[in-house]
């Protein structure tokens, strides 16, 4: 049976969809690529990347990349280290932890010398994003405490306590589930004041889950279902679907089949009009899970090729392969004939995983260069932070002490 719960590291995408969505996507990319000023496109690069982190993560690298190069041109340290902020939330959600989380803490180091608190938490958070994507929950509750800690010098409402529905996660993760439950009801009661629906909606959802986890499944499902209240409140798609999903799997442990089928195929509905690939793999997973569970391996089959040719086709090679092996699962039971023709797929999916992970490079050669490039700018003495008047400044200043240093020495003779 493959179910899948939305569970720590699935509700942490959503978490960081709706902490950072409190403002409002209105802005194109095409607008940022006409800005011609560096902090007219600091600026709008900050509004594009809060809408692209919820709708489109790939367009997060392409924003990352043209702030980047433009700021290396112009010199500006705010726009190399937004461009940071930007790449490493981008690689951090494509698997590059380690490489995200060092540009991240390049960014951190530079807000906290210019004292921008708000970008300190939210990057500090995200740091801790990538620790617990790799399972290193105790360091990542070091850094969602550190997130917390300056979130209380933060200036913007919106991000003083964003860390801590992640600190209550990692925490469920390690089994301590009382201080998990108080963290997540915490976070609740903060985002409900706030009136930030898609937030609450993610708060009821962690605690749905510290709940399951535990067994209690009456409570879980109160709290997934408020989950998918405030998700249909707040317009929310894919709180809805992560709602129907968990509902589905509650009922599913109950041994309430058919009512857990009905969830499956609800979930696959909302995730079919998001763009969200790894979501709509999962949902064709689950609901062929069911439909095996339920002994209509014809219908559990025909969910499990619809899903695999979704993976194909966005080279997912890693949920290529889980569909396979769901089918082959399948064909023990409704045709074992095919079991052969599964496994050869399973060999030549998995050669073209190697050669893709192999080949996998996060980014161009171009912005590599600019990466090096925006280094040599960091470690710089002074650095434009917008236009080049402190430099042309300084450099006068300079050439009259040396005037004045020449008048003295000629006057002493």
């Amino acid at each position: 049976m493959q179910l899948k719960l939305i569970t720590v590291k699935s509700l942490l995408f959503l978490v960081l969809l709706v902490s950072l969505s409190f403002s409002v996507f209105g802005n194109s990319y095409q607008t940022l690529l006409s800005a011609k000023n560096i902090d007219e496109k600091c600026n709008l690069s900050e509004q594009l990347v809060e809408g692209y982190l919820a709708s489109n993560i790939d367009s997060v690298k392409e924003v990352g990349e043209h702030l980047l190069i433009a700021s290396n041109k112009a010199q500006n340290k705010l726009g190399i280290n937004l461009s940071y902020y930007y790449l490493g939330n981008y690689l951090i959600r494509v698997s590059k932890e380690q490489d995200g989380m060092e540009l991240l803490r390049k960014a951190r180091n530079y807000f906290l010398g210019v004292e921008d608190f708000n970008k300190v938490t939210e990057i500090s958070n995200e740091i801790g994003n990538g620790y617990n994507y790799l399972g290193n929950y105790a360091e990542a509750c070091k850094w969602y405490e550190q997130s917390l800690k300056y979130g209380k010098l933060a200036t913007e409402e919106s991000v003083v306590n964003l860390a801590q529905i992640n600190l209550a996660q990692a925490l469920l993760s390690m089994e301590r589930y009382d201080e998990a439950k108080t963290h997540a009801e915490e976070y609740r009661d903060w985002v409900l004041k706030l009136e930030a629906l898609k937030s609450c909606a993610n708060a009821y959802a962690v605690l749905g889950d510290i709940e399951l986890q535990q067994g209690n499944f009456n409570s879980a499902i109160y709290y997934f279902d408020q989950c998918f209240r405030f998700s249909q409140r707040g317009g929310d798609v894919m709180g809805k679907s992560h709602a129907y999903t968990n509902i589905g799997i509650v009922k599913f442990l109950e041994g309430e089949l058919e009512e857990s089928e009905q969830f499956f195929k609800d979930a696959l509905g909302f995730r079919l009009k998001l763009n969200n690939i790894a979501l709509i793999c999962e949902a064709y997973l689950n609901f062929g899970g069911i439909k095996f569970e339920n002994g209509d391996m014809e219908a559990a089959i025909e969910q499990y090729n619809l899903g695999l040719k979704v993976a194909e086709k966005n080279k997912r090679y890693a949920d290529a392969i889980e569909f396979l092996e769901a089918l082959k699962e399948a064909y023990m039971i409704y045709d074992v004939e095919e079991i052969e023709a599964v496994n050869r797929q399973i060999e030549e999916l998995s050669k073209k995983k190697r050669l893709f992970d192999a080949n996998f490079m996060p980014f161009s050669n171009l912005l590599a260069k600019e990466l090096k490039a925006s280094e040599r700018i960091r470690k710089s003495g002074f650095v434009n932070m917008g236009n080049k008047f402190p430099f042309y400044m300084g450099a006068i200043a300079l050439f009259i002490g040396f005037i004045f240093l020449a008048v003295r020495r000629k006057v002493a003779r």
